[in-house]
């Protein structure tokens, strides 16, 4: 038989819709979608016409005239599971350049490792170019409205990220935002195999890597099944008994729901136990009397020796 695995293509969904652009004339207007799915076309349209070449998520109108004045402009998208028309972004015309002015700032967010991360900025003028920083350096390629961060790691917790929006007219300085990364805790040193005789006392414990968020909560299995209130680093078994081959394990996981699990660590048991103790025997002078004796153990090899009273 012949396995196919087939990648399914998701139909398109708009992320970002292009907003209003307002634009003095001799100018460019940048227009941006943003949309996620596998396998995206794009076609831009204005006033509902096909233009010409337009097939990137960014369309720039080049230099702008007064006739373009209330012009829309939206964008089709498209794959194999079906298309979506983003909302009309209306282009004006005006003379006179308006200072930038941010009309809703960037916010935190938190996101898992390795999850996207997004950050948008509003804000009113003409002509608005936009620079994103992190940490106060500049991010390279980052002018737009939106900045999207793919496969964030551990290392962005924290990090601060901030717009600068500006015209010929002025410029202006979003808020920091902050972006915080979750991300599980690991496992520094695995629990070893154990080894101790029957009543001692047997140790097990594993080392621990915070995650983020830092509170990590660990919790020890016997061959599978929960062990009620052993969610310490160490676990510790009292007077062992016969049981052998146990393997112990723990999961360890914080509250962003990340979870790694433990090797299993062996337990070993050694005893010798007599099943079948020797009976008395009455013989006859001259006879053979036989003894005989039946245990078991771990390791279960077991070497004999028998002694006549103390002897």
């Amino acid at each position: 038989a012949i396995l196919t695995v087939v990648n399914k293509i998701f139909k398109p969904e708009i992320v970002e819709q292009p907003n209003n652009q307002d634009v003095t004339v001799g100018n460019d207007a940048r227009f941006l979608v943003i949309a996620k799915g596998g396998d995206l076309t794009y076609q831009w349209q204005e006033n509902q016409v096909n233009i010409t070449g337009a097939t990137g998520s960014e369309y720039i109108h080049k230099i702008t005239k007064k006739e373009d004045n209330g012009k829309k402009f939206r964008c089709i998208i498209s794959n194999k599971a079906g298309d979506v028309v983003s909302a009309e972004a209306v282009l004006k015309i005006i003379e006179t350049e308006i200072a930038p002015k941010i009309t809703k700032q960037p916010q935190n967010l938190t996101v898992k490792e390795n999850e996207v991360a997004s950050f948008g900025i509003t804000a009113e003028g003409t002509n608005l170019a936009y620079q994103w920083s992190r940490n106060g350096a500049t991010i390279s390629g980052a002018d737009q409205s939106t900045l999207m961060i793919t496969s964030v790691t551990r290392d962005d917790n924290n990090a601060k990220y901030a717009c600068a929006v500006k015209n010929s007219a002025g410029e202006v300085i979003s808020y920091a935002a902050v972006l915080t990364v979750h991300y599980g805790p690991s496992i520094a040193k695995q629990p070893q195999d154990n080894g101790v005789k029957v009543g001692e006392i047997a140790e097990f414990s594993v080392g621990v890597t915070d995650g983020n968020p830092v509170k990590t909560n660990i919790q020890w299995y016997k061959d599978g099944v929960k062990l009620t209130g052993k969610t310490n680093e160490k676990l510790v078994i009292t007077a062992v008994k016969t049981d052998n081959g146990n393997k112990y394990s723990c999961k360890i996981s914080n509250d962003a729901g990340f979870v790694v699990e433990s090797r299993p660590a062996e337990l070993s048991v050694y005893y010798i136990e007599i099943t079948t103790p020797p009976s008395s025997q009455s013989v006859k002078v001259g006879e053979e009397a036989e003894f005989e004796i039946i245990a078991r153990g771990n390791p279960s090899v077991l070497n004999y020796q028998w002694k006549k009273g103390n002897i």
